[in-house]
């Protein structure tokens, strides 16, 4: 994958003071990049506005447009999520040209988050996440654009698909295999064919479930809050069509692997959630009773990915982060 090049704070403001009808009044802040894009902060005569730059291999025009149209959609039915300044020409995304190549880049407004800790969460705020998750399911069952995910099979399958393999059968070809101690091997082999198994077993028909237009990756991270207490939901980069049992399980796991909770901290923290999800949407029982399920199969998902990039670009597996997932689908075998 085409790595985003380096950018000067000059060029980055040519570029934006060029498409931009406004002024940067100071120069751009660098905040933490993403996996696949770069930020800046920038003061200028309209406000604060973040400036992400997007590589055009893993964010291609179309998918942004796609996200952006939809960011769109969410603000004007009241969830709050990032609200992108249109250009001169009133398109949502510019370009930054370096060496021939085009980049784009769009204006995200910038908001003062606060993020919610796991292991300290109120009950409500624990329930308004729920109740989120819930609203923005119920907002999406009428989007324009739903359809076109519905369709698309590819992605669907790519995120929340029975794994039909575990991490095991890649283990050998790891460039580090000796991060992952040899006495916890025979360990994660187990529970790895415990899950595959599982998995095999017990995945359900999804006509069966309760389906969605889902986020793909609520965690935490990507919900945070106002000032005024009004959670605030950002990068869809993963939205799919799919269970909603699926997308608690990734809430529910991404909570747990971010987090020192322990079991029982994390049980009470999915009743709290759901507690507030079935508020606002149902959910039937046999939705709820396959989050299990959909956990196990993202750990799987999630490992055998990792494998992959670590035997493409020769990188270390976190051991530790990936112990985490697997005591965690122990836990629920």
């Amino acid at each position: 994958m085409a790595a985003l090049p380096e950018i000067s704070p000059a060029e980055l403001v040519r570029a934006i003071e060029a498409q931009y009808d406004l002024h940067v009044t100071s120069a751009p802040s660098s905040l933490p990049p993403g996996v696949h894009s770069r930020a800046w902060l920038l003061a200028t005569t309209r406000g604060g506005w973040v400036a992400k730059l997007s590589n055009q291999v893993s964010d291609p025009l179309p998918k942004l447009e796609r996200q952006t149209e939809l960011l769109v959609y969410l603000n004007r039915h009241a969830i709050r999520a990032p609200q992108i300044l249109p250009s001169s020409n009133g398109s949502f995304i510019a370009t930054l040209t370096i060496d021939q190549i085009d980049y784009p880049v769009q204006l995200m407004e910038y908001e003062i988050l606060s993020r919610a800790q796991p292991e300290t969460a109120s009950d409500a705020t624990l329930a308004s996440i729920g109740e989120l998750a819930a609203r923005v399911h119920q907002i999406l069952e009428h989007y324009p654009e739903r359809d076109t995910f519905v369709a698309d099979r590819h992605k669907s399958a790519n995120e929340w698909g029975a794994q039909d393999q575990g991490f095991w059968p890649l283990l050998p070809d790891l460039p580090d295999r000796s991060a992952i101690p040899h006495g916890e091997q025979g360990w994660l082999r187990t529970i790895d064919q415990r899950a595959e198994a599982y998995i095999q077993q017990r995945y359900p028909n999804p006509a069966a479930l309760s389906l969605a237009l889902l986020h793909g990756d609520l965690n935490f991270e990507h919900i945070q809050f106002l000032a005024d207490g009004t959670p605030y939901l950002f990068d869809f980069g993963d939205i799919c069509w799919g269970p909603i049992a699926h997308e608690l399980a990734v809430l529910f796991l991404n909570t747990f692997c971010d987090s020192a909770m322990s079991f029982s901290q994390w049980e009470a923290l999915q009743q709290r959630i759901l507690m507030g999800y079935s508020a606002k949407r149902y959910i039937s029982h046999l939705d709820q009773a396959m989050i299990p399920l959909f956990i196990v199969n993202r750990v799987v998902a999630r490992a055998r990915y990792a494998a992959e990039l670590a035997n493409e670009a020769g990188l270390a597996i976190d051991w530790q982060g990936m112990k985490r997932t697997y005591e965690l689908a122990e836990y629920l075998l």
